[in-house]
């Protein structure tokens, strides 16, 4: 009897959590306008919206939706929500269509929504090669609008890369333009490039200039264009965007009256739209309200981590924010992981680019190989003249470089030298959360890694970066990770004496795979995460064991004495001994 009563009870939760999936939208919102109009405030309706349309081909209007429609609308709703990649791919798919098809309007539309993207997801080289590919197409088809869009995206681009001046100096030309055009979209753009002129102004000091932006941003709050219906608190949206702006320009001008009177009235809309507030993190900062800085910054990572969307410069920007505000309450060490997580998130932004780089590269070269052989041979001298020039050049470069990067090394050595001596006086909770944090954190490997830091009997080549995998395939690898590490530490084989290779058999992964998903889901080779948890095994023996020697210790955690001392001054700036003399 009890049995049947679960089976029913179960069945009723089913049905009545089925009927709390499917949100209420009436049948006459299913439609393109409808789509958009819940997108920022009710996305799941939104989603509702676009699965219904897959389903029926057509809108309750009888409208009917091509497949390329489709892609570009579910494009439209994954940008509009934060899912760059996913937004990325459905885009892709439209503008395939629309070249086939021949359709020059929307391939254009197309490639400025993807441009976007890669702009969202911090792939600058996709970013400036898709520009430029509309760039073309539109000087070719006479298309002002389109050419003002490309520009100004490109001058962005290069405002990312570092060349500020010539990055603003170009958005500002794409502005006129678009200011001249007749666009059907007219205002939705210049409002895009206000916004982005005054923050690459503010960031340059020009705040004059950024504020006459915002003055033609504030005669553009509310306006929508003749051929778009407005969508739900766009408004509100637009006025938080510029109030967020103001904010920071008057406060960095020195105008802290009305920095505070535009914070207010950006609070007042916040309580229409909320989570919208990274615009007003520079004011926040700048104000020292690091408290109401921290807790906005907190809770977009802690959501961005949730989604598995941490890969982009609004993540790493609020990373950013939350190291300032960290550091503007005191919490140093806290502030120092933050800002360790941001570089890493930076890194792997750069890292990706760069690949995006490589691959524009290798089309260049395909391209001039099919030159006649007596083109290569007239060239050749002026090319290794080129060559050599800038073969100097990057040497210099990199000179410089590695002595920055150096200096860099050995004043983060000995800041956290300092820091590991005062957590050692901490109390036992403190050292263990310190111990945890720097365990998760998803760090790279580097691309240099010395002989001496691997305890491999067999050997380690530095191996490549794995190229990126679809979603699904990375789900698959993301789960075998788990199941590895899970049998590394419960079974504590990172004390054992098993190499690599010999792990990897003992799983049953193949060697390749194996190393690769310590880089993908580890940040770290092979080697640096094995040594790392024998470190953190190393530094709670010495803890709870003050009479063990650091012989036997090192020997516990499957480590020569020679190398535990090695890495253990690598990693905390102390050696072991020091270590115990201070826990003492």
């Amino acid at each position: 009897m009890n049995r049947l009563l679960t089976s029913l009870l179960l069945i009723v939760v089913v049905a009545v959590s089925g009927l709390q999936a499917a949100p209420v939208v009436p049948d006459s919102m299913i439609t393109e306008d409808g789509l958009y109009y819940f997108l920022f405030t009710e996305p799941a309706k939104s989603e509702y919206i676009m699965s219904q349309l897959r389903q029926r081909g057509a809108d309750v209007k009888g409208h009917k939706l091509s497949a390329m429609d489709l892609d570009f609308l579910e494009g439209d709703m994954n940008y509009n929500t934060s899912r760059h990649i996913t937004a990325i791919h459905f885009y892709k798919e439209a503008i395939a269509a629309a070249e086939e098809q021949g359709d020059n309007d929307n391939t254009f539309a197309l490639l400025h929504r993807l441009i976007s993207c890669y702009d969202a997801t911090g792939v600058i080289s996709e970013k400036m090669k898709t520009a430029e590919k509309l760039h073309k197409a539109a000087l070719q088809e006479g298309n002002k609008p389109m050419e003002a869009i490309a520009l100004f995206e490109m001058g962005l681009s290069l405002c990312y890369q570092g060349n500020r001046a010539g990055g603003i100096e170009k958005m500002k030309n794409a502005n006129k333009l678009m200011e001249a055009s007749n666009y059907r979209r007219k205002c939705d753009n210049l409002r895009y490039e206000y916004e982005g002129l005054a923050i690459e102004l503010c960031k340059a000091k020009r705040y004059d200039e950024a504020l006459e932006m915002c003055d033609r941003l504030k005669n553009l709050v509310g306006k929508v264009d003749k051929d778009l219906k407005p969508m739900k608190n766009e408004a509100e949206i637009q006025e938080m965007t510029l109030q967020s702006l103001l904010a920071t320009l008057y406060t960095l001008a020195g105008r802290r009256a009305e920095a505070d009177k535009a914070y207010a009235r950006f609070t007042e809309l916040e309580k229409i739209v909320p989570g919208r507030s990274q615009g007003i993190y520079g004011y926040l900062a700048e104000s020292k309200r690091y408290d109401e800085l921290l807790e906005r910054t907190r809770t977009f990572v802690n959501e961005a981590v949730h989604s598995g969307d941490t890969i982009n410069r609004r993540y790493a920007a609020n990373l950013g924010s939350m190291a300032v505000a960290l550091e503007g309450k005191g919490d140093y060490r806290a502030a120092l992981e933050t800002l360790n997580r941001y570089n890493v998130i930076r890194d792997s932004l750069t890292a990706r680019d760069m690949q995006g780089q490589v691959a524009e590269f290798n089309a260049v070269f395909e391209v001039h190989d099919s030159r006649t052989e007596a083109e290569l041979y007239s060239s050749r001298s002026r090319m290794y003249a080129i060559l050599a020039i800038l073969g100097a050049v990057l040497v210099c470069a990199l000179v410089a470089y590695i002595i920055k990067v150096r200096r860099f090394n050995k004043f983060v050595q000995n800041k956290n030298k300092a820091l590991v001596h005062t957590i050692a006086m901490l109390s036992q909770a403190q050292s263990d959360t310190r111990l945890a944090l720097q365990q998760h954190q998803p760090a790279p490997v580097p691309q240099e890694e010395t002989a001496e830091t691997h305890q491999d009997a067999a050997g380690e080549a530095p191996e490549q970066p794995s190229a990126e995998a679809n979603p699904a395939k990375d789900e698959e690898n993301r789960k075998t990770f788990i199941r590895i590490e899970q049998e590394i530490i419960t079974r504590r084989l990172y004390a054992s004496s098993l190499n690599r290779e010999q792990l990897a058999k003992e799983l049953g992964i193949p060697r390749a795979q194996f190393a690769t998903l310590f880089r993908d889901y580890a940040g770290l080779s092979y080697t640096k995460y094995m040594n790392r948890l024998r470190l953190r095994e190393a530094v709670k023996l010495m803890r709870e064991n003050p009479n063990l020697t650091i012989d036997a210790i090192a020997g516990e955690c499957g480590m020569s004495r020679q190398l535990f001392y090695m890495l253990f001054r690598e990693e905390y700036g102390i050696t072991p001994t020091e270590f115990r003399a201070a826990q003492k």
